[in-house]
């Protein structure tokens, strides 16, 4: 085979560090530790657009470990754990709305089943009352009917006394 270059252990290892390197510089230090699989993706990409040129292939690839400073360590985990913590904050105000949300919507439906219901026994109260007032009318009817009646009766007894008498007086 015929190579284009002089070293190719160089080459490739110069290869791999620039791929690395350029994903690394758009992503952010926590999409580096948890994206291996497209750093690795990458970089077998960028291996295998020189197969041609240099006779290679490059089926697979491996990160093994991903080294940083104690530093750069520390402070991307103070970021993630920043990070977790506004997300916990964040759930915790949602989930907060979302509880005064229900509490609300409970509570209207609470205030308009007591409206229903008050319109309800108000409306009962005036049909009770409209049936009491019936009621009351008819007896008071049939009291003034019997009282009238009975005026009747006393009058056409009175009558008849004053006739038994006109004929007593008269004999």
């Amino acid at each position: 085979a015929v190579y284009n270059i002089n070293d190719l252990y160089s080459a490739i290892e110069n290869l791999v560090e620039t791929a690395i390197r350029d994903y690394t510089s758009t992503a952010t230090l926590e999409e580096v530790f948890v994206s291996r699989d497209k750093i690795m993706a990458r970089v077998v990409q960028s291996l295998n657009d020189c197969e041609e040129n240099w006779g290679i292939r490059v089926s697979r690839f491996e990160i093994q470990e991903i080294n940083c400073s104690d530093q750069v360590r520390k402070a991307t985990e103070t970021a993630v754990l920043k990070k977790r913590e506004a997300e916990a904050r964040l759930a915790m105000a949602e989930s907060t709305k979302q509880a005064k949300l229900l509490e609300m919507e409970a509570s209207n439906e609470v205030n308009y089943s007591r409206a229903i219901a008050e319109e309800e026994l108000k409306l009962k109260q005036a049909e009770t009352e409209r049936k009491l007032n019936t009621i009351k009318n008819q007896i008071l009817l049939e009291t003034t009917e019997t009282e009238l009646k009975m005026k009747r009766m006393e009058q056409e007894e009175q009558a008849k006394i004053k006739e038994l008498h006109y004929q007593a007086e008269a004999n």
